[in-house]
């Protein structure tokens, strides 16, 4: 039984609803029961099948060829592409793909060939970003699970706790940022990024991760005088409650930048107080943490 509407559709593959509708009038790629009220509804075979024609086009196939194709040839093709070790210009697709199949060494190869393409800064943008918006998508409409929304994100989280590892630790003399997430806080994905990017750029980086007590967050860094501590909020919580959270801060740490980033930082970034730097973009980052 189909569950998905048209617009869902779209919103979970990145397809124009309008694309869609040409498709199933001249290819015959869908065929979507109907409501009582003759609403489309389509079926998680059809979000599959959709993903898989999105990755063919982006590798050349015209749509045409693609609809001449039996549902095992498409699968075919897909898999040769996505096993060929020279491309490097994987897509969201494709990450998706081995998501759903809880394939964890293609998804950890897939983020491996990129990063050798065009470097981390390009594939958090262009591909990791744009991949956790469609993931959570597609697990709040029931396509994937929560179970495959953490085994992508642990990957990914794995993938740039190794990175952060790899890189010698900056002179003593560099200026020390320390990264940490409130209490009750869990999404770190992207203040590990900034992390990393942080210690590319020659910084001293001490990464204190998820849920960090604020009393025991002013005491270590009176002890260790960090230039900066960077935060990401992304849980919902009052506005009275992020803008209280910076001001003990700032009232305990007043040499001390103060840059945050995250979806709820941002929804109050006008009702922040000014010294609170917001990164809502790589080039806030760039500007807030230039190279050394």
């Amino acid at each position: 039984m189909g569950k998905y509407s048209i617009k869902d559709v779209e919103t979970l593959t990145g397809i124009k609803a309008h694309t869609i509708r040409i498709w199933e009038k001249r290819f015959n790629l869908f065929n979507p029961s109907r409501t009582d009220t003759n609403i489309r509804k389509y079926s998680d075979e059809d979000i599959r099948l959709a993903l898989n024609i999105s990755l063919l086009q982006q590798k050349g196939f015209k749509i045409s060829q693609i609809a001449r194709m039996n549902t095992q040839q498409v699968d075919a093709e897909v898999k040769r592409i996505l096993s060929d070790k020279r491309n490097g210009n994987i897509g969201v697709e494709a990450m998706l793909i081995a998501t759903s199949n809880f394939n964890e060494s293609d998804l950890k190869q897939y983020i491996e060939r990129a990063v050798n393409a065009k470097g981390v800064k390009a594939i958090f943008t262009e591909l990791i970003s744009p991949f956790l918006t469609r993931i959570g998508a597609l697990w709040q409409a029931g396509v994937l699970n929560p179970a495959q929304e953490h085994f992508a994100s642990n990957i990914i989280k794995e993938y740039l706790f190794s990175q952060l590892n790899r890189i010698e630790e900056s002179t003593t003399t560099s200026p020390l940022i320390i990264f940490y997430l409130p209490e009750g806080e869990f999404h770190e994905i992207t203040l590990l990024y900034s992390a990393l990017l942080s210690k590319m750029a020659k910084y001293r980086v001490i990464y204190l991760g998820q849920t960090v007590p604020l009393e025991n967050l002013i005491a270590t860094s009176k002890n260790l005088k960090p230039w900066a501590l960077f935060t990401s909020i992304s849980k919902r919580m009052p506005s009275e409650e992020v803008t209280s959270h910076f001001t003990h801060l700032k009232r305990a740490l007043p040499s001390t930048q103060l840059l945050a980033t995250g979806y709820q930082v941002n929804v109050e970034q006008t009702a922040l107080p000014s010294y609170v730097t917001v990164i809502s973009s790589q080039d806030d980052l760039d500007r807030a943490i230039p190279s050394l």
